[in-house]
C-alpha cells in the first residue's frame, strides 16, 4: 500500500533497510521487487540502490523471489555482468526446480534474454548443460536448442565432450519404459551433435569417430541418423574418408537393421578407391553374406536338418496353407497329462525360424527377411567396386575376373533367393530389374567401361554432392533470413527512456512498461490490439450483453469482464456464472 500511496516514503524506507533485504521473508522480498519496478523510472537517482538490492535478492532461498529478481534486473540495466547474473539465476532455477512447466518457462525467458544480448551468455553454456539431468524430454529439447545457439568456436569442444558423456549414458539403460525414453533422448542427442558438427567443421572428425564406435549399440532410428551424418561428412571432408572406410569395415558385421546396412553399403561403394580398401571391403562383405551360392547353401542346410531329425524351417508359403488343428495327449515327467496342439507347435517353429535367421550373417539375414531393397544396394555396391577396381593400375586381370565372377554369383543368388520359398515375400519387379541391370553392367563392362563408370560412379557422386550443397545452401538462407528479421537497421533512432519527454499520454503506470521490457513482450504487444483477445460471452440481442478481455501474465490469467444492460429497467444483484 505504501508503494502505491507514498512511493517517496517507500523508497526512503528501502534506503534505510537496504542492508536487511536479504533477511526479509519471501512476501516482503517480493514487495521490495514490486517497489523497485514501480519506482525505478521516477527515482532514477536511486538506480544504484535498486540494482544492489536486486543483486542480493538473486541469492534468495525462494524460487519465486529469484525469478522475479532476475526478471527485474534485466529491465533495470543492460550491464553484461548483470545480464550474466540474471542468466545464471535462470539456469539455476531450471536445474533445481522439480516442476517441468516451470523449467520450460524459465528456459523461454533465458532464450529471450539470449536474443536481446547476443554473445554475452556464451560462457554459461556448460552450466546450461546441467539441465539435461532432468528426465523430461521436452525440457531437454528446449535446453539443447538454447545450447546450440550459445555454442561458439571457443566452447564447441567442451559442448561435444559433454554431449558425448550424455550419449554414453543412454546406451547403458535398463527396463522397457526407461529404454524407450533413452532411445528418444539418444536420437535427440545425435541430432544435436549432427547439427553442431555441421556448423563447426573442426569437430567433425571427433563426432564421426564417436558415431562409428557406438553405432552398433544404437537403436534403429538413432543408428540411421548417425549413418546419414557419416555419409554427409564423407562427402564434405575427403580427408576423413579413409578413416570412415576403416571404421565401417571393422564394425560392419554388427549392423542389424536394413537402413543402417544400406547406408554403410552406399558409403563403402562410393568412397573405397584404393586397391587395399576395395579388397578389405570385399572380404568383409563376403563375411556378411556367408556361404555361396545363397540358395544352394540354404537348401543344404535344410536337408541337413531333416536328416539329423531336427525340426526344419517351414517356408512361409507352406505355413500359410490351411491346416486343421489337431491335439494329442502327452505324459509329462511328473505323471500328469498335457495337451499339445498344432497351433502351439507352429508358433514354436516360427520362433525357432526367427531365431535362426537372427543368428545368420547380417546381409544374409536381411535378404531372408525379404528386404530386397538392401539386395539392390548390395548389387550396386558390388558393381561400383568392380568398375573402380578395373580402373586401378597395377592390378592383375585374374583378380579383376575373380571379383567380377563372385559379384555376379552374389547378384544371381539374390534373385534366386527372392524367387524361392525361403522368403515370406517374393522379390518385387523393381528390385529384380535393378539387380539384373547390375549383372548386365558387369557383363558388358569391357565394351562400355566409360559409360558404365559415368553411370555408376561419377553421376551418383555428383548427384549426392549437389544434394549436400543444396541442403547447406537452404540452411544458410534460413539463418540469413532469421538474422535479417532480428537485425536493427543502421538508421533506426535510438530511444532513451529515462530522458524521454513526458507527455500527457505518458502518465500510465510505469510498472506495466517495466515488466514488458524485462520479459521482452513489448515488441509483440505493440502490433496486437486488445480486441483480438476479447471473448464474447452472450449474444448481441440478449437482455444483458457480456464480453471478457483475457490477459495472461506469467502464471496468472486475468479476465476483464464488461457487462451492458440493454433493457430499460435497472437490474440489481446481477451475477455472472461460468460453466465449462
Amino acid at each position: 500500500m505504501l508503494t502505491t500511496s507514498a512511493p517517496a516514503a517507500a523508497v526512503h524506507w528501502l534506503k534505510e533497510n537496504a542492508q536487511l533485504v536479504a533477511g526479509f521473508d519471501e512476501l516482503l522480498q517480493l514487495a521490495v521487487i514490486d517497489l523497485i519496478r514501480r519506482c525505478a523510472r521516477d527515482f532514477a537517482a536511486e538506480k544504484t540502490l535498486f540494482v544492489r538490492c536486486i543483486f542480493e535478492l538473486l541469492g534468495a532461498s525462494a524460487s519465486a523471489v529469484k525469478y522475479e529478481a532476475a526478471t527485474s534486473l534485466v529491465g533495470l540495466t543492460t550491464n553484461p555482468a548483470a545480464v550474466k547474473a540474471a542468466a545464471a539465476c535462470y539456469i539455476a532455477l531450471a536445474a533445481k526446480e522439480s516442476d517441468n512447466n516451470v523449467k520450460i518457462i524459465v528456459l523461454e525467458r533465458l532464450d529471450q534474454l539470449r536474443t536481446r544480448h547476443e554473445g554475452i551468455l556464451d560462457d554459461l553454456v556448460m552450466d546450461l548443460l546441467r539441465v539435461l539431468s532432468t528426465p523430461e524430454l521436452g525440457v531437454r529439447r528446449k535446453a539443447l536448442a538454447i545450447v546450440m545457439k550459445l555454442a561458439s568456436r571457443r566452447n564447441v569442444n567442451d559442448v561435444i565432450a559433454m554431449l558425448r558423456k550424455e550419449l554414453s549414458k543412454t546406451v547403458a539403460s535398463a527396463g522397457d519404459q526407461q529404454q524407450d525414453k533413452s532411445s528418444d533422448y539418444r536420437l535427440l542427442l545425435i541430432q544435436t551433435i549432427h547439427t553442431c558438427a555441421g556448423e563447426f567443421p573442426e569437430v567433425a572428425a571427433d563426432v564421426v569417430d564417436l558415431f562409428l564406435d557406438s553405432i552398433s549399440e544404437f537403436g534403429a532410428s538413432s543408428a540411421t541418423d548417425a549413418i546419414i551424418f557419416v555419409r554427409e561428412v564423407a562427402e564434405k571432408f575427403p580427408g576423413l574418408r579413409q578413416n570412415i572406410i576403416k571404421h565401417l569395415v571393422s564394425s560392419f558385421l554388427d549392423f542389424k537393421t536394413g537402413k543402417v546396412i544400406r547406408g554403410a553399403l552406399w558409403i563403402l561403394g562410393e568412397y573405397a578407391e584404393t586397391g587395399d580398401e576395395i579388397r578389405d571391403v570385399w572380404t568383409k562383405l563376403r563375411e556378411a553374406i556367408g556361404e555361396l551360392p545363397l540358395l544352394a547353401a540354404e537348401q543344404r542346410e535344410l536337408e541337413a536338418e531333416k536328416e539329423s531329425g531336427e525340426p526344419g524351417e517351414k517356408s512361409p508359403r507352406e505355413s500359410a496353407a490351411p491346416s486343421s488343428v489337431s491335439a494329442s495327449r502327452r505324459v509329462l515327467p511328473d505323471g500328469t497329462y498335457a495337451t499339445e496342439s498344432s497351433l502351439t507347435a507352429s508358433a514354436t517353429a516360427s520362433a525357432s525360424a526367427a531365431l535362426k535367421l537372427d543368428s545368420k550373417p547380417p546381409l544374409r539375414a536381411v535378404l531372408l527377411h525379404s528386404d530386397f531393397f538392401t539386395g539392390t544396394v548390395l548389387a550396386s555396391t558390388l558393381a561400383k567396386l568392380v568398375l573402380r577396381f578395373a580402373r586401378l593400375e597395377g592390378e592383375t586381370t585374374e583378380q579383376l575376373n575373380s571379383l567380377r565372377a563372385e559379384a555376379v554369383l552374389i547378384m544371381a543368388g539374390v534373385i534366386r533367393v527372392g524367387q524361392s520359398s525361403f522368403v515370406s515375400n517374393a522379390i518385387d519387379e523393381d528390385s529384380y530389374d535393378r539387380v539384373l541391370a547390375c549383372i548386365r553392367a558387369l557383363e558388358y563392362m569391357d565394351e562400355d567401361a566409360d559409360v558404365l563408370t559415368d553411370a555408376f560412379i561419377t553421376d551418383t557422386q555428383s548427384a549426392f554432392a549437389r544434394l549436400v550443397k543444396g541442403e547447406a545452401k537452404r540452411e544458410r538462407e534460413e539463418r540469413q533470413l532469421h538474422s535479417k528479421e532480428t537485425a536493427v537497421q543502421v538508421d533506426d533512432a535510438i530511444g532513451f527512456r529515462l530522458v524521454a519527454k513526458k507527455t500527457a499520454g505518458d502518465a500510465s503506470d510505469s510498472l506495466e512498461r517495466d515488466i514488458e521490457l524485462a520479459t521482452g513482450e513489448a515488441e509483440g504487444r505493440a502490433a496486437v490490439s486488445k480486441l483480438d483477445t476479447v471473448v464474447q460471452l452472450t449474444g448481441f440481442s440478449d437482455a444483458v450483453y457480456a464480453e471478457a478481455y483475457v490477459c495472461v501474465s506469467q502464471y496468472d490469467i486475468l479476465l476483464d469482464i464488461m457487462v451492458v444492460n440493454q433493457t430499460n429497467t435497472m437490474l440489481r444483484n446481477l451475477s455472472i456464472e461460468f460453466s465449462t
